[in-house]
């Protein structure tokens, strides 16, 4: 859960449109359903690190029972969310770099993909 001010500027979600500036923060332990994109603008050095805060963006924005008139409706207020890196080498590096850490034992793939 966000700090307050975070949660506050967001509010419900239905009548603001914010952008959250975060440095390092907000990227691991944190939910916020109204989400729907990340900018991936700097270098982060784990793949994990990276994964976890590309993911945050992936919780789901939902409301049972919208009409309060039936408990098994759902609507999805959030069908896609977004990843903008700016830098795409950086990706396909943090997925190889994971793949390479499932397997420590095997041997470690050719990159093709520059340094």
């Amino acid at each position: 859960m966000p700090c307050p001010p975070v949660r506050e500027a967001i509010g419900s979600g239905f009548d603001s449109k914010t952008i959250t500036l975060s440095c390092g923060k907000l990227t691991t332990g944190v939910t916020v359903a109204q989400w729907s994109s990340i900018l991936m603008l700097r270098n982060l050095k784990s793949p994990e690190t990276y994964f976890q805060a590309a993911f945050r963006v992936q919780s789901p924005w939902s409301i049972r029972n919208p009409n309060g008139d039936n408990p098994n409706e759902e609507e999805i207020l959030k069908p896609v969310c977004f990843v903008f890196d700016f830098a795409p080498t950086r990706a396909l590096r943090q997925l190889s770099e994971y793949g390479i850490g499932l397997s420590p034992g095997s041997q470690t793939p050719k990159m093709l993909f520059g340094n």
